[in-house]
């Protein structure tokens, strides 16, 4: 995902993302990878407008209208993160956006002509144009953002100008047989927003410019909307399927869908039932890399789901990218595989604790080679992840407690005792090489007068209650 340029399209404060920035040589090098694998590469160009990170530059972001932008422009936006616990009060920081006059709405064209004419130059295989999730064309697309009065704005024919000559002009510069790819938002989850018969009938005018759409839905800076891009576990799964299928039905190019899809029996009824021509994966990459190749080979049960926690995203982790909850390889193979070569000794290790971490370390030294006995006092494995069972909600929690289970009682290494206690004793009499103790933990208790009361419940016993 690159910014059309480096001056006002940035998404972050002082962070340099265009293709023709001092970034570039490292989009050539990952490029050259991707390539040597045998994959295809696509490049996402997108323009912030109103939510350019600009907020302390001497800089006015750009958008349909002139008007403030703030924290409180916009119910619930994210775009200056609220102060940290402890930390005093922070000024609202105001910024004056400018309107677009159309000297402007050129020099916008000819960034996206640019940047796609930069892509196909350095061998991107493919170029998405991002007008989804509340950037630049989308602002123009919703009446939510566009309250212009003149030939860009009002009815959908003017709302839809704008966005229009930006693709007309990146069709027009690059080789006629080049694919362009579009993400689009069927609906924004605010009052006044897109209509997703509007993003259809959008679609449709501009299918013979396109080669294929992609559906998503929500606003990226919005706190609330913003859930639909990268829906937490609460959210149902396949949240924009149902869109996806609407356009199909109304457009011949192909139509991708995206979000909350962790496992391949999903994308299959998806394809098989024709309700969209392409299944995208994000977050579920995050989590196992090797999904697709596990899927073809039809090894559902060797994937490593995702949970959708979002700790990979900055809005659920209040700033700092967390990594995978699932798979802390995420962002650090390359030095883990200096690391993890095949152990010299193959060792006894027994393992004190079949939940989530206990399975995993069992998983880790059986795959090094190691002899390993893990013990669990209960009749079951999974510790405190089996409270969820009956919770549809956890439906995620749910197919990760699948996998590390089968994990860890199909693996010639790993030899399971269920209803056996890690007695220290016991573990002696085993003689191991080496000893973890992953025994589980417990809910916090609150620290509040009347927390001690029969009717007080904490997550465990409220499961064990609510069914």
């Amino acid at each position: 995902s690159v910014s059309v340029n480096d001056a006002e399209a940035v998404i972050v404060e002082g962070f340099s993302s265009s293709l023709y920035g001092p970034k570039k040589s490292k989009y050539q090098e990952e490029l050259s990878i991707i390539h040597q694998y045998g994959a295809k590469a696509s490049v996402e160009l997108h323009h912030c407008g109103y939510f350019a990170g600009l907020y302390h530059s001497g800089i006015q972001p750009v958008g349909p209208t002139t008007q403030p932008i703030s924290m409180k422009t916009f119910q619930g936006y994210q775009g200056i993160m609220p102060p940290r616990k402890n930390e005093p009060p922070r000024p609202d920081v105001v910024k004056m956006a400018v309107g677009m006059d159309e000297a402007r709405m050129q020099m916008v064209i000819q960034d996206y002509v640019r940047s796609a004419l930069t892509a196909q130059e350095m061998g991107f295989d493919m170029i998405m144009l991002h007008f989804a999730h509340g950037w630049l064309p989308a602002q123009f697309l919703s009446p939510f953002f566009n309250h212009r009065t003149d030939a860009y704005g009002g009815c959908f024919e003017n709302r839809i100008r704008f966005p229009m000559m930006i693709v007309n002009a990146v069709r027009y510069a690059v080789a006629p047989e080049y694919p362009i790819d579009m993400r689009i938002a069927a609906k924004e989850y605010v009052e006044g927003g897109l209509k997703p018969e509007e993003v259809i009938e959008f679609v449709r005018r501009i299918e013979d410019k396109i080669d294929m759409i992609h559906v998503s839905s929500g606003l990226d800076k919005l706190l609330g909307p913003t859930s639909y891009i990268e829906s937490p576990s609460l959210h149902p799964h396949q949240v924009n399927v149902k869109f996806a299928e609407a356009m199909k039905q109304a457009v011949k190019i192909p139509v991708v869908t995206v979000g909350a899809i962790t496992m391949p029996d999903e994308a299959e009824e998806i394809l098989a039932g024709g309700k969209a021509d392409a299944v995208a994966l994000g977050r579920g990459l995050c989590a196992d890399p090797e999904w697709p190749n596990k899927a073809r080979e039809g090894r559902t049960y060797d994937i490593l789901p995702c949970i959708r926690c979002v700790s990979c995203y900055t809005v659920a982790t209040g700033g700092p990218t967390q990594g995978c909850a699932v798979n802390p390889r995420y962002e650090r193979e390359l030095r883990l595989t200096t690391e993890e070569r095949p152990a010299k000794k193959r060792k006894k290790v027994v393992v004190a604790g079949g939940g989530p971490a206990g399975i995993r370390a069992a998983m880790k030294a059986a795959e090094r080679g190691h002899q390993v006995i893990l013990l669990e006092k209960t009749d079951r494995l999974g510790g405190l992840l089996n409270v969820s069972n009956d919770d549809p909600i956890k439906v995620d929690m749910h197919n990760y407690l699948n996998y590390l289970v089968w994990q860890a009682t199909h693996n010639d290494n790993i030899e399971v005792r269920l209803n056996c206690e890690a007695t220290p004793e016991m573990a002696a009499s085993l003689e191991p090489d080496e000893l973890v103790v992953a025994v589980g933990s417990e809910p916090v208790k609150l620290r509040i007068p009347g927390a001690d009361r029969k009717n007080v419940w904490d997550i465990l016993e409220a499961h064990k209650h609510i069914k």
